[in-house]
Order: C-alpha cells, then structure tokens, then sequence
C-alpha cells in the first residue's frame, strides 16, 4: 500500500515542483521585459511605419552626400610658403572633419533606423501571444 500512494505523491510534488518554477520564470521575464527601453512603443502602427519610410528616405539621401565626401580624393597642394602650406593644411583637414562627422551622423541615423525595426519586430512578436507565454515560461530574456 505504501509503494501505491507514495509514487503518484511523488509525481504530484515534481508537478507542483515544476508549475511553481514556471511561474517564477515567467514573472521574472515580464519583469526583465519591463525593464528594457522601448522609445517607440507609445507610436502607433502607422505613425511607426511612417518614420520608418522616413528614416530610411533621410538614410538614403544622406548617405549619396556622405559617399560624395568620402569618395573623392583630396588633391593636396605643395606650396612653398608656409602662409600657403598652413592654409592648404586647414583645407584639407577641414575635409576629413567633415568627412568624420558625416559618417558619424549617418550612423546615428542608422541606429535610430534599428530601433525603429526592433519595436516593430517585439509587435509582431507580440501578437503571437502562444508563443511568448512558452518563452517566459520556459526562457530566460534577462
């Protein structure tokens, strides 16, 4: 009698055992979700899209600007004065300032582009609501 009623408490306590664990798991990545910046979560479906289609017109743009600055070459002078070298020297690193910056903003632009697409994708993977009760439930996010 006692291996009978012994084995199923058993098996009842694992099960016990592992519905606790779950939902520890599952409320501390709600917790770690909660916890990661989402900038563009207030912005509808629509106005996300639009900034989308924007962001990619400015990057696109920006980018035939910033190849026309980069791509050149920059022809120094060889003067013999040094009032003539001096300003040739300005010139020229003028060029590679604006070069520097303009890769640096083209960047930005990208990264904010990125965000934009990983709040659309964490939507998308929102609405597959299945599959992400399973992957709190079983995964850890943090």
């Amino acid at each position: 009698m006692g291996d009978g009623f012994g084995r199923p408490m058993v098996a009842l306590m694992l099960l016990a055992g592992m519905v606790g664990l779950g939902a520890w798991n599952f409320h501390r990545n709600v917790e770690a979700e909660r916890q990661q910046p989402r900038p563009f979560a207030s912005y509808s479906d629509s106005d996300l899209e639009t900034l989308v289609a924007a962001y990619e017109q400015e990057i696109a743009d920006f980018t035939r600007k910033w190849e026309k600055v980069t791509g050149k070459k920059v022809n120094v002078q060889n003067f013999v004065h040094t009032d003539s070298r001096i300003r040739e020297f300005e010139r020229v690193q003028g060029l590679g300032r604006q070069a520097r910056e303009m890769t640096g903003e083209l960047a930005k632009r990208h990264v904010a582009l990125d965000e934009l697409h990983e709040e659309q994708a964490k939507r998308v993977q929102e609405q597959e609501v299945v599959l992400i009760f399973l992957k709190r439930l079983f995964m850890y996010n943090g």
